[in-house]
């Protein structure tokens, strides 16, 4: 039996063990592509993995966790072949390269064509939200 440990991300190690060499580059492949990311894809501010299941279906995303300037998300992808796979999904479902290499901001009444946008600069978030509160000792 072969094992690896990597370090993929500053966050992420992974470890893997297989019979063979090929089947341990395969799954070290996969995990990384996976579990690559540690940063938003538009902002930069640190993600966390999320699933969600609606409608009997199991949906996996990257978010970003500054969800008040932010909150962009890369969904991962599920292959037909197999289903117990992700993949980051950067494409769009006619096969065209998605804008900031996947990452979208959701905004109510959009649809997805529509959601490849910039997170807010803080002089437009302060605009949309007002000043941050102050608070005294």
């Amino acid at each position: 039996m072969l094992h690896v440990e990597i370090k993929i991300s500053p966050t992420t190690i992974i470890k893997c063990e297989a019979e063979t060499t090929r089947e341990l580059v395969a799954q070290v492949a996969h995990l990384s592509e996976v579990f690559q990311f540690s940063k938003c894809g538009i902002c930069g501010a640190p993600v966390r993995y999320v699933t969600r299941t609606a409608q009997s279906f199991t949906f996996y995303e990257v978010k970003c966790t500054d969800t008040r300037r932010c909150g962009a998300a890369l969904k991962l992808g599920q292959p037909k072949a197999n289903p117990d796979w992700l993949f980051p999904s950067r494409k769009d479902q006619n096969g065209n390269w998605l804008p900031n290499d996947g990452w979208t901001i959701f905004q109510k009444g959009q649809n997805e064509q529509s959601q490849a946008q910039r997170a807010p600069t803080d002089d437009q978030y302060q605009q949309q939200t007002g000043p941050e509160p102050t608070f005294e000792a």
